[in-house]
């Protein structure tokens, strides 16, 4: 149950005072309300009831705001009056607030309603208590005086007396003690009084000297004892600075003490408060009245603080909340609705505002499912239905033809102490599902695609093996008819020697060219068998073998140790066994070759390389490395077969990676590559 409320409500549209109740439901009350639309009802209400707060609206048919503040007023009733009206301006507004209204609250703008009538019953109890206080300071200053001159009467027909009768004289001074005692005790119920208020009080004479501060007076202030504040007014300037909210300096004769010196009386202002040796800073509350004596003649002014410090801080961080979470709720691109309990749109989001066509506030009040569906009532498909029925949160597909798409909507329930409403949000997912249409279209493109593929491996396989098999059958028989032409010529005959050799090469070269294809077959096919090994050990080995091919050639070799990869140990070497190959051929003009291996950084990644000094090629011809038969050198002058460097880069791109190459003719060449996850497959 929220806190209860005794509440006046001044309406004539029923429904207003039912949304105003439901909004400070919502904040945390359970208001037991009247609703009174002519001033006839709310004199009747103000005289028949007790009541805690009254919120009006301003344009009635009978009468206006004005005259339902004034018959309050007249009644001598301070309760908190609330106006609550969308029709009027900020000018008139500023009257019913200068006229006594506590606050302006436009119809619709509810958020803030709870806590400003929150605020305005605290204020209310406060003022009470202050009241209170006030009339018992005094009845305790009437009743002393009373005292004093009831005691002083006495004194003085007891001096008169004296002479004729010691007894009377005696009586007189009991009397006197005991008028003492109790003015001693008076005093001590006024500082009983003052120490119990829960705020701060400062007491000054007329000639500006502070008499008196209580315990919260002095603590705020940091003073130790009341002997430390008695000071006149003047001296506090050398101590305390003040300035307004904004940071402006308050002049000496503005500070809330001077004011009430004046006599003037003033509620609640609020000062900052800057004590200048400790630099303490604080948001004080002041008030300010005067004393009169019994001839309305002021002879104290009297000044009550609070520091509300903190609360202006809550103030402030409410507001930024606010302010924080309006720009959230604008920005998030999902559509957004909060619904009430019968299924009208109590606010709206930019992006709902917009695909509606509407501005927000033209959205409030009306239908959801006339204004977001586009139907005379809520459609099944909508769960916001759902949610107000069992409370609970649901999501469905919706096909939304009025917004102008398919979305995902999603609804929870929005509840105070029982259902209330419904937060509806939709994601237009049109787009998503028009991908995921597409995806699906795709991957059947692509699944007919690789099946097509397989059925290709398969024709490569067979192609593969009628090569291995039935081309090199006959070329084994040219070679041994070669060689036993060979044999069967004389030593004589040079031209026949010469023309079988001839024929024998070209065998030779066809044997190498049908091994040099399955080779590249082999490489882009089959399952990869990755693992961590040392490829600096490989590189070795590698070098080891070519040099068995030339063993006279010198060649300078630089290998970084303990360069690690992860791949097909396999595949890789065909990698090493292509890349430093090319490199031996290429340096093989040169008086002293020079080949390196190492590893780099590139790109965040970690990329391999074979450096020589060898021909070298020109960077515009970069593209066609690694296309096959495309040579960039004369084949008479560095044989080979023109598909090495082909066959390198399908191994490094099945195992994720990328090769790269960089020269200059006549001064080297550098091969990069690089080693991503490998895949099991090409």
């Amino acid at each position: 149950m929220g806190r209860t409320l005794r509440l006046l409500i001044i309406e004539d549209v029923e429904d207003h005072a039912l949304l105003i109740v439901r909004e400070l439901r919502k904040g945390g009350f359970d208001p037991a309300f009247e609703r009174v639309e002519t001033l006839q009802e709310l004199e009747a209400a103000l005289e028949s009831g007790t009541w805690d707060a009254i919120i009006s609206d301003f344009n009635l048919p009978s009468f206006n705001g004005f005259e339902a503040l004034r018959t309050m007023q007249e009644k001598g009733l301070d309760l908190p009056f609330l106006l609550v009206s969308g029709a009027i301006g900020e000018e008139k507004a500023a009257e019913m607030m200068k006229a006594g209204a506590h606050d302006y609250i436009r119809k619709g703008n509810y958020a803030r309603l709870a806590a400003t009538l929150e605020r305005e019953l605290l204020n209310k109890n406060i003022r009470h208590e202050r009241q209170q206080s006030a009339e018992e300071l005094t009845r305790h200053r009437e009743h002393l005086e009373e005292l004093v001159q009831e005691r002083t009467t006495q004194l003085v027909k007891a001096n008169e007396a004296l002479q004729s009768e010691i007894d009377e004289r005696k009586r007189a001074e009991e009397a006197l003690r005991r008028a003492t005692q109790e003015r001693e005790q008076t005093l001590l119920k006024l500082e009983a009084v003052l120490e119990n208020i829960g705020e701060g009080v400062v007491i000054s004479d007329l000639a500006g000297n502070v008499l008196t501060m209580n315990k919260e007076a002095l603590a705020l202030h940091q003073y130790e004892s009341t002997d430390q504040a008695r000071l006149h007014i003047s001296e506090l300037r050398e101590t305390f600075e003040l300035s307004d909210l904004q940071g402006r300096s308050v002049p000496f004769e503005e500070w809330p003490l001077a004011r009430a010196l004046r006599g003037e009386r003033f509620v609640d202002d609020e000062v900052q408060v800057r004590r200048k040796d400790t630099g303490k800073l604080w948001v004080g509350s002041y008030s300010g009245t005067s004393v009169c004596n019994k001839a309305g003649e002021p002879i104290l002014a009297v000044i009550n603080l609070r520091d509300i410090t903190e609360r202006k801080r809550f103030e402030e961080a409410l507001v930024r909340a606010r302010e924080e979470w309006e720009r959230t709720f604008n920005s998030v691109p999902d559509l957004i609705a909060i619904l009430d309990d019968r299924n009208r749109i109590v606010r709206v989001n930019r992006a709902m505002a917009e695909r509606l066509g509407r501005r927000a506030d033209e959205c409030v009040g009306l239908l959801c499912y006339a204004t977001i569906h586009g139907m005379e009532s809520a459609p099944d498909s909508c769960p916001h239905s759902k949610t107000l029925a069992d409370a609970g949160e649901h999501e469905a597909l919706v096909l939304e033809s009025h917004l102008g798409g398919s979305f995902m909507v999603t609804t929870t329930p929005l509840a105070t102490g029982g259902i209330n409403g419904a937060v509806y949000v939709a994601r237009d997912i049109t787009e998503r599902m028009r991908a995921e249409e597409e995806n699906v279209r795709l991957n059947a493109d692509l699944a007919a695609r690789v099946s097509e593929l397989e059925e290709s491996n398969q024709e490569l396989e067979a192609f593969n093996r009628m090569v291995s098999h039935d081309l090199r059958q006959p070329l084994n028989t040219i070679g041994l008819v070669c060689q036993e032409m060979d044999m069967l010529c004389s030593d004589q005959n040079g031209i026949c020697k010469k023309s079988i050799q001839v024929a024998y090469n070209g065998v030779l070269r066809m044997n190498t060219l049908i091994e040099t294809l399955l080779n590249f077959s082999r490489s882009t096919h089959g399952n990869l068998r990755p693992e961590v090994f040392n490829i600096s050990d490989m590189v070795k080995s590698v070098v080891a073998e070519v040099r068995l091919t030339e063993p006279d050639r010198r060649v300078s070799l630089e290998v970084a140790e303990g360069v690690t990869a992860n791949g097909d140990p396999r595949l890789l070497r065909a990698v090493l066994e292509n890349l430093i190959g090319n490199a031996w051929k290429y340096t093989g003009k040169r008086e002293e070759g020079f080949i390196e291996f190492g590893a780099t950084e590139v790109d965040g990644r970690q990329a391999y390389f074979v450096r020589d000094n060898g021909k070298g090629f020109d960077m515009a011809d970069a593209d066609k490395l690694f296309i096959p038969f495309q040579r960039l050198h004369d084949a008479e002058e560095f044989k080979g077969s023109g598909i090495g460097l082909a066959t390198v880069e399908r191994i490094i791109r099945r195992h994720g990676g990328r090769i790269w190459a960089e020269g200059e003719p006549d001064k080297g060449a550098t091969f990069y590559f690089t080693l991503g996850a490998p895949h099991s497959k090409d």
